[in-house]
């Protein structure tokens, strides 16, 4: 079919060996359930794992012929992970997300419901990530949310969350090198006819590993990163 849709789902993991197998087969039965209404590709990327994470990976290759996996030997950071991802993927339109369940299979399955009968940038948002922030990461949530809308007028809600997207943007030449990258390809999403369609879904707490959304480094390199959108989309 020429006009079949095509989407790649991409997961990064760093020592996700605990939850990578039931992130990664949860999802390809999402996937396996549109039949030939879909043209998908699955891969992972394993960013530097010391744990058991490429031998789960390894199994799961030997499982399902057709999961790509790629490796760093060391970290990357997440910023990194999926921009790597997404010069990885071979399909029009992308979504990525982590190996560690926070984001669950019913969030792809909630997205492509509505995407695929509405073709356009689709963001989840997390209608209970409140309730399992810290209530210092709540603030900061806010605050970003707030001087996005500030400086470029438009209210992305959710811009940290699974999305699916054109790939063009998420490999296009971002200014942006933290996690400010998300708001980024949103932005050029809306600037060039992509209008933004917001859908709720469900955001679990995490169980393992250590959350740096809030961290002081990240914190300033988003907020120097939004400085630099600023001017540049204040003077385009």
């Amino acid at each position: 079919m020429s006009d079949q849709l095509s989407l790649s789902v991409l997961i990064a993991g760093k020592d996700e060996g605990m939850t990578i197998k039931d992130v990664v087969v949860s999802h390809l039965q999402v996937l396996s359930d549109y039949g030939d209404r879909l043209n998908w590709e699955i891969g992972v990327l394993d960013d530097g794992s010391t744990d058991q994470t490429p031998h789960v990976l390894h199994l799961l290759q030997q499982s399902f012929p057709d999961l790509q996996v790629w490796r760093n030997d060391s970290p990357s950071g997440i910023a990194s992970a999926f921009a790597q991802l997404a010069r990885q993927a071979s399909q029009d339109w992308i979504y990525i997300t982590s190996g560690d369940g926070q984001f669950d299979h019913n969030c792809l399955k909630i997205l492509l419901d509505h995407w695929i009968d509405h073709p356009t940038t689709t963001l989840g948002v997390r209608v209970n990530r409140y309730s399992t922030y810290t209530h210092f990461r709540s603030i900061i949530s806010h605050f970003y949310r707030f001087l996005t809308r500030f400086a470029f007028g438009v209210d992305l809600v959710d811009p940290g969350s699974v999305k699916i997207i054109p790939r063009k943007f998420a490999i296009a030449e971002l200014i942006s090198k933290s996690t400010m990258r998300d708001a980024e390809q949103l932005l050029l999403s809306q600037k060039f006819d992509y209008p933004i369609e917001f859908v709720p879904i469900p955001f679990n707490p995490r169980t393992m590993g250590h959350a740096s959304g809030a961290s002081i480094n990240n914190i300033t390199a988003n907020l120097i990163d939004l400085l630099r959108l600023w001017r540049h989309y204040k003077t385009t």
